[in-house]
């Protein structure tokens, strides 16, 4: 990593003026505590291959079947973060470009923290959620996709203010946020407490060496403004737990959440939908040498929605599984240039019924899906 630490101290110091043969009082130092200046960031690209057959069958009609494939070069990310310390005040700002095309560029992380000593901190700004096993930032990860094929409810970035304390063997934090989801997406959250107020916390244990055990929830009220496009309308619940534990060269992760919405659309009054999801992940990694390692993962994740009632006779509901299996390979070039790659297999399946009066309709889709990667990481 690049830091650049600038050390100031300055003073006032004494013009010698003479007037009237008399000289000028010294003017005291104005003293300035050290401030650490620390510019991080990374620059990611990859080359991809995906390819995708599918199968689609409702009621009373025939199958209907796709294949599809593609492959692309692409700046995946790009980011530069600045953080600044000058004691007990700290404060991080980072802007993020995601790739693709017609993408913008995001001031991501905006916070301002304070240290109270003694590992308790209060954070206030716009910063990124506890919650999930997997990182955000593309240089923290094994691989290049998420475990989640079908259905991923990790929060991204929101607005708020945190408290956390931490020790060698204990964790915990508390935060009040504008939302749990953003309302155009991970970069921000929706900007007000009036329409769906949110609280997040989590605890983590360290106790025993090499591993790790965290606990964490999530909590958005109901959302009073059905038409302020962040995608909800009812209330949201999420728990997310997982446990990392590193022997010697291997390392093994899991992970568990579930979500729940309770969703009371306005727009509807009939309506009284929502939907109850679970997901699991299982994590293994081996360090074969100091350049080289080699990760596994396999994430399957489950989503059943609530009858959603339009009527009288009149209600739909719907279910839907994936299942990801991944081999990521990756090599060290050097300290600042990582290469992974990545082979990953897919299947997605969701099925439909409705109800209208004596008349009942159902779907269903089925897709398996492979994935082929080569991503090459540079940070600094």
């Amino acid at each position: 990593m690049l830091k650049h630490v600038i050390q100031m101290s300055g003073a006032l110091s004494l013009l010698a003026l003479t007037v009237s043969g008399q000289t000028a009082e010294p003017v005291e130092y104005l003293k300035l505590s050290d401030i650490h200046i620390k510019p991080s960031g990374y620059v990611v690209g990859s080359y991809t291959f995906s390819k995708s057959d599918s199968e689609s069958s409702t009621t009373g009609g025939p199958t209907a079947s796709a294949d599809s494939s593609s492959d692309r070069f692409d700046l995946d990310a790009a980011k530069f973060l600045f953080a600044v310390d000058y004691k007990p005040v700290s404060g991080t700002f980072s802007l993020y470009y995601p790739g693709g095309s017609g993408s913008e560029i995001y001031m991501l992380d905006a916070y301002a923290t304070y240290d109270f000593g003694g590992g308790s901190t209060l954070t206030g700004g716009k910063f990124l959620s506890w919650l999930g096993y997997e990182a955000f930032d593309i240089p923290n990860m094994a691989q290049i996709t998420y475990a989640y094929a079908g259905f991923n409810p990790i929060p991204g970035y929101h607005n708020g203010l945190k408290y956390n304390f931490t020790s060698p063997e204990i964790s915990y934090g508390i935060a009040l946020l504008d939302s749990l989801y953003g309302a155009t997406g991970y970069e921000s959250g929706d900007g007000s407490l009036k329409t769906d107020l949110a609280v997040e916390g989590y605890v983590s244990y360290t106790g025993v060496a090499g591993l790790t055990l965290w606990g964490g929830f999530g909590y958005q009220s109901e959302d009073d403004e059905t038409l302020d496009g962040d995608g909800t309308s009812g209330s949201v619940f999420i728990f997310n737990t997982w446990a990392s534990y590193t022997i010697d060269k291997s390392n093994f992760g899991a992970e568990f959440i579930f979500t729940t919405v309770d969703d009371d659309d306005t727009v509807l009054p009939f309506a009284a939908g929502g939907y109850d999801a679970v997901n699991f992940l299982i994590f293994y990694s081996y360090q074969a040498s100091e350049k080289l390692s080699t990760a596994f993962r396999v994430g399957i994740d489950m989503v059943e929605d609530n009858n959603t009632v339009f009527g009288p006779g009149v209600f739909d509901s719907s279910e839907s599984s994936s299942f990801r299996v991944t081999v990521a390979p990756s090599y060290k070039v050097t300290e600042n240039l990582k290469i992974v790659g990545e082979v990953t297999y897919s299947h997605v399946e969701s099925d439909f019924k409705s109800v209208v009066g004596p008349v009942r309709t159902s779907s269903a889709f089925e897709s398996d899906a492979v994935f082929v990667g080569v991503q090459a990481r540079f940070t600094f």
